[in-house]
């Protein structure tokens, strides 16, 4: 049997960051897993593929960290702005609606 919806309450992660960092490598082992199983389905890059990627991180790993620190500036730029724009009243607020 299986349950009908598996389910991970994050908001018990709030009081306790580092369990929240020990399940991270777990996560990650959920995912590949669940990657590898739909490997090859409709086209999908087979698992030897995925294996050959992973195994190529050196070629990517830093272009792809570096793009999301540039990613992680522009979101909070926009934040800001947005945040601003609503302040001055330039966007309507939830409480305005």
């Amino acid at each position: 049997m299986q349950p009908v919806a598996d389910k991970l309450d994050f908001s018990n992660f709030t009081q306790n960051v580092a369990g929240f960092q020990a399940a991270l490598p777990v996560f990650g082992q959920l995912v590949a897993w669940a990657h590898l199983r739909a490997a090859g389905h409709l086209g999908a890059a087979g698992p030897d593929e995925l294996r050959a990627f992973g195994a190529s991180r050196a070629s990517w790993q830093e272009e792809v960290v570096a793009f999301s620190r540039e990613a992680q500036l522009a979101v909070e730029a926009d934040y800001l702005a947005f945040h601003a724009a609503c302040h001055d009243g330039a966007l309507p607020t939830a409480a305005s609606l």
